[in-house]
């Protein structure tokens, strides 16, 4: 890969047009045995890579192998981890750290490369990664479809002209952001997209538009890899992990909200629970509901706006999925979920429909998720709130030179395209 990799930069580098690149690499997952026993094996790695990390381990963080477990019900069940597991655990991770040796290497080349045609200083590099990875946290073999923190947070990291060197930009974004970014970079943008540009320059880092919110969600069967946990051995135990999920962070909350197609539910703050170990919808945690306080709102209060954000989100297409508040207030009067809060909200969201599956299919079947739409707020129905951020009518942030339009480029919800 990293020879092709060079080879088409080399080719580009010839020509006077602008170049696009993409290298994805498999490293670091697992090595797919197709013969029996199928497996997922330990992650293959250059030889010349063989003696690094002999003496590293998983971090023993607090959800590492838990005495008390968390989550839903079937990661809930798993049993402890013995020695044997965590120390084979701790290989398969080395064995990926190994693995990924040889991409640090490959990036190392492209760079120089560039760097040596002079083009550094003029390109724009993102690195960035398709998913997380949980080993043995919340008793977890190795894997990677699960809305937890060690799944979802990702890396990714941009350089290029204007961009800060060194700076953490503190941007809530996902990869559907990606594609607008790269397409402003490139001078052009589609309203129609879900993503929205990631802010790079000073200018647009100081004053972010990107929002709070994030949507997480999976269908299908979670899948255990290596020999210990192979999906082969017994589906049954995943075959309910078919979910929806809303990662919201603002100034004064962190949290993570999940409906599974099992019924089952997940509420993590994870400002008061970085490590996602007391569910607040466990019957073990639910006595916390009685004493949660946010922002000065009770638990029931804030799970409605959850709920009514994660049903836009789900199904949301083009600027819905950027501003899923206006979605609900289209009067602009929303756009975070402490503005929504706002007590005059509370019979609103009281009687929002609620995220909810008719089944769990191994696939997105629309028809199986249950409700799609929420009842917007209506002023001459629910009445207007004199707190309003923008008032009526208000159209919200746009890219400069771009007009709003009024109606989709094509008709449907988001979940119908994908």
């Amino acid at each position: 890969m990293s020879k092709y990799a060079l080879g088409y930069l080399e080719d580009a580098a010839s020509r006077s047009e602008p170049f696009f690149v993409a290298v994805a690499p498999i490293a670091p997952h697992s090595n797919m045995r197709l013969q029996e026993p199928r497996q997922f094996d330990l992650p293959e790695y250059a030889e010349r890579h063989a003696g690094l990390f002999s003496d590293y381990k998983i971090p023993r963080t607090e959800n590492f192998n838990p005495d008390v477990p968390s989550g839903v019900s079937w990661v809930r069940e798993l049993p402890k981890l013995n020695q044997t597991l965590i120390d084979y655990h701790d290989e398969f991770q080395r064995s990926r750290l190994r693995a990924l040796q040889s991409v640090d290497e490959m990036i190392d080349g492209l760079v120089n490369s560039l760097r040596d045609k002079n083009l550094l200083d003029n390109t724009y590099i993102i690195y960035t990664t398709d998913n997380g990875f949980h080993i043995s946290q919340h008793r977890l073999p190795p894997g990677k479809e699960c809305p937890f923190e060690e799944d979802i947070h990702i890396p990714l990291i941009i350089r290029g002209p204007g961009v800060p060197a060194g700076k953490t930009a503190k941007v809530v974004s996902s990869h559907t952001d990606l594609t607008p970014t790269i397409l402003k970079l490139a001078g052009s943008y589609r309203p129609d997209l879900d993503g929205f540009p990631i802010p790079l320059d000073v200018k647009a880092l100081a004053a972010p538009q990107s929002g709070e919110h994030v949507n997480v969600e999976f269908w299908g069967e979670a899948t255990l890899e290596g020999k210990y946990g192979s999906p082969f051995d017994d589906p049954k135990i995943t075959s309910n992990n078919t979910y929806k999920a809303l990662r919201l962070i603002g100034e004064d909350y962190n949290i993570l909200y999940t409906v599974w197609c099992s019924g089952e539910r997940e509420f993590y703050d994870v400002h008061r629970d970085p490590s996602q170990m007391h569910n607040y919808h466990d019957p073990n945690h639910t006595p916390s509901q009685i004493h949660y306080d946010l922002l000065g709102r009770s638990f029931k209060h804030v799970m409605n706006r959850l709920d009514a954000l994660l049903m836009v989100t789900k199904s949301c297409k083009g600027w819905e999925c950027h501003e899923p508040w206006r979605v609900l207030h289209p009067d602009g009067s929303v756009a975070t979920l402490a503005e929504a809060l706002h007590k005059n909200y509370d019979a609103f969201y009281e009687n929002q429909p609620r995220v909810s599956f008719l089944s769990c299919v191994k696939g997105h079947v629309v028809s199986e998720e249950g409700p799609q739409d929420v009842t917007p707020w209506q002023s001459a129905t629910h009445g207007s709130y004199e707190g309003s951020r923008m008032g009526d009518g208000a159209q919200g942030p746009l890219l400069p030179g771009t007009a709003r339009k009024a109606s989709f480029e094509r008709n449907g919800r988001w979940s119908d395209w994908t």
